[in-house]
């Protein structure tokens, strides 16, 4: 009698693991399907890069710095800087400055349309070193995927006219790097 019962205590054992294991997989599942855009990118950093069709790959071209409601949703690139100056700009609390000045200053903001599908530099995006003067007029990027459990990747695409007015499509992929000090 007492082997059934063992036998009787694993099997409920291993049916209690298969639930567990099965609600794990759903609730990653849920974090994992393409959210709200405006959640992912609010207070964060993303590595930029562009996709480059004749060679195949992809190829970052700096960092976007995504604020937060503190940072009035300022929005700057820093072209220049390698991942640590990056880090360590982040860390002193610099970036959060910068972007906050963005907005001020400049009325550098991003937003979100159309159920988080798409993400808008209302007033252009410009670099750190000179936000009064947007080297990207206006822009609307449209996503088509969001990825990642804790690190989210997102990638975009963008209909840009150059100044023959012929029009071409990027495709784009934010890569997250980190979440912006105060």
């Amino acid at each position: 009698m007492e082997e059934g019962n063992g036998l009787t205590l694993r099997s409920k054992l291993l049916g209690l693991q298969i639930v567990l294991l099965i609600g794990m997989l759903l609730f990653f599942w849920h974090l994992n399907r393409t959210p709200n855009t405006s959640n992912v990118l609010e207070g964060k950093i993303f590595s930029y890069q562009l996709y480059l069709r004749p060679y195949d790959k992809w190829s970052p071209t700096g960092y976007i710095a995504f604020g937060s409601k503190q940072d009035n949703f300022g929005v700057l690139w820093y072209l220049d800087q390698k991942k640590g100056d990056i880090e360590e700009l982040n860390k002193e609390g610099e970036i959060a400055i910068d972007l906050t000045n963005a907005y001020k200053s400049h009325h550098l903001y991003w937003d979100t349309g159309d159920d988080g599908s798409s993400i808008s530099l209302p007033n252009g995006l410009a670099l750190v070193e000179s936000p009064g003067n947007p080297i990207m007029g206006p822009r609307s990027y449209w996503v088509t995927k969001t990825s990642g459990i804790f690190k989210k990747t997102i990638y975009c695409t963008d209909d840009a006219t150059d100044d023959e007015g012929n029009s071409r499509t990027t495709r784009e992929r934010l890569v997250e790097v980190g979440r912006i000090r105060q």
